[in-house]
């Protein structure tokens, strides 16, 4: 994400690490190395302090012959852990002290124990941050229109998990209207959604009494779940429309990788938008209406859309997701695609097609694009709490694996309903098998991004008394190593 271009070197390293080593223990120093820019010793040195700073959640470290292992607790959310990476930037620390109060330098030096020359350069860096996200500073105080000013705030809070006075207040009646809107909606909420959620009612509570920019307001103005928001109370508070469109945008950002139908109410919203169908007709022209006409092409698309039409790019937590080389054109053709078009837009505030979110929309429609022959008719149950991401996984599976790899139409949030699932279609399965056909191989596919409960988090040894094949797997790797590994099953 965008932050990391201004983090402290050492804090965007180890924010990174920490992701990496979280979705996998076992890493080779030589590829860290080159793909973070540092030599292997900088990265040894930093995988000992990452140990000594997540002590807590450390379940195992230790070096062996050219690799590194850092394997975290079953239980330890990522956003938690990336938040204690986090808190050691001053930077960040800077940023939070604009939004809560003007700023002087100088005591913030004495504060956190830097040089005042050291201060003013990192406030240099800051003020640059800002300005990137469409705020000023004039001496010490950050100005900004209002929706400017919470997308900083949503950004900075849910990178430190910082709870302002007024959200920490009411955090028990915000949680539970969090947990009702998850209810409501019929959507699985993780830990940074629920930050970023927690973040937004905070800042309706907060900062209600200010305006919002009209564009914003007429963009959202039919957005889906601002009803339910309008009838939402925090502790007797209600929210007035122009909150409630706020917080159904807000909404719609961290849950639109689950509306992934056509039908879907969020979906239908977008695709109303001519706008979004000028993006699409560009995107058709590049890749063709066979693969834009697909479930996955279509929730990716619309997703990318919605975080750049309502001007909430810079809020996206996107990860560490290096494209492969070889597809490396096909970004840049998206990114030209995105950035002309962004361009056209008029809207809230200044539209800005962010590179992280196209990357990461190019690595959800790769397996559109990749196609590779499997040996033997298998059939995979994925687990996973993003119906996007199991979108990802099922076209890398089927793309991949041409007419011979099935993927179970709906996602399962545990690993005891995927058995019980491939329980089922496989007995259907040898029932209509011909004799002498050879029945599928059951294959279980764990989403490391949002691991099951029941699923070992960190490793991709399956557990021994499962009676299938277990692959933890994520849209972060390459998805032709998907099919490698399930080929190597067959």
């Amino acid at each position: 994400m965008e932050l990391s271009r201004y983090l402290e070197r050492n804090v965007a390293r180890h924010e990174a690490l920490t992701e990496r080593f979280y979705y996998r223990p076992e890493q080779r120093v030589s590829e860290l190395a080159r793909s973070l820019g540092v030599d292997r010793n900088t990265i040894l040195r930093d995988v000992e302090l990452l140990a000594v700073q997540l002590d807590p959640y450390v379940e195992r470290c230790e070096r062996g012959r050219g690799a590194v292992t850092l394997r975290f607790a079953r239980a330890s959310p990522l956003l938690e852990l990336s938040q204690h990476a986090f808190r050691a930037s001053n930077l960040l620390l800077l940023l939070n002290e604009y939004l809560t109060r003007p700023v002087d330098i100088a005591a913030f030096a004495a504060r956190r124990g830097l040089s005042v020359s050291a201060a003013y350069a990192l406030n240099r860096r800051a003020v640059a941050l800002l300005a990137r996200m469409g705020g000023t500073c004039s001496h010490g105080v950050l100005e900004a229109d209002e929706l400017t000013l919470r997308y900083i705030a949503i950004l900075v809070r849910s990178a430190l998990g910082f709870r302002p006075p007024v959200l920490n207040a009411h955090l028990a009646s915000v949680n539970r209207l969090i947990d009702e809107f998850g209810t409501t909606f019929g959507v699985a909420l993780t830990d940074l959604d629920r930050s970023f959620l927690r973040a937004a009612v905070g800042l309706s509570l907060e900062r209600g009494d200010r305006q919002i920019s009209q564009g914003f307001l007429d963009t959202v103005a039919e957005i889906p779940a601002q009803e339910f928001f309008a009838q939402a109370l925090v502790d007797g508070r209600s929210f007035a429309r122009d909150e409630a469109r706020f917080l159904a945008a807000m909404a719609a950002c961290v849950t639109a990788k689950n509306h992934v139908a056509p039908d879907d109410e969020l979906a239908q919203w977008v695709e109303r938008d001519p706008t979004y169908g000028d993006l699409r007709a560009h995107m058709e022209e590049l890749f063709g209406r066979t693969v834009c006409a697909t479930e996955l092409f279509g929730a990716a698309l619309r997703r990318l859309y919605l975080f750049i039409r309502i001007g909430a790019a810079a809020t996206a937590f996107t990860q560490d997701r290096p494209i492969p080389a070889e597809h490396r054109d096909l970004l840049a053709a998206c990114r030209e695609i995105v950035e002309a078009w962004a361009g056209t837009l008029a809207g809230p505030r200044t539209p800005r097609a962010d590179d992280d979110l196209i990357v990461q929309f190019v690595l959800q429609i790769l397996p559109l694009v990749n196609r590779e022959p499997a040996p033997r008719p298998i059939y995979c149950v994925v687990v996973t709490q993003s119906e996007l991401n199991r979108l990802t996984l099922s076209a890398a599976i089927e793309q991949g694996l041409p007419g011979i790899a099935r993927v179970a139409p709906i996602a399962y949030t545990s690993v005891g309903a995927a058995l019980t699932a491939l329980d089922q279609h496989l007995a259907a399965a040898h029932r209509g098998t011909d004799a002498g056909a050879a029945a599928p191989l059951g294959v279980i596919v764990v989403d490391r991004e949002y691991p099951d409960v029941e699923a070992p988090r960190n490793a991709d040894s399956p557990a021994a008394t499962l009676p299938y094949p277990l692959i933890t797997t994520s849209i972060v790797e390459r998805t032709s190593s998907l099919t490698e590994r399930l080929r190597t099953l067959a």
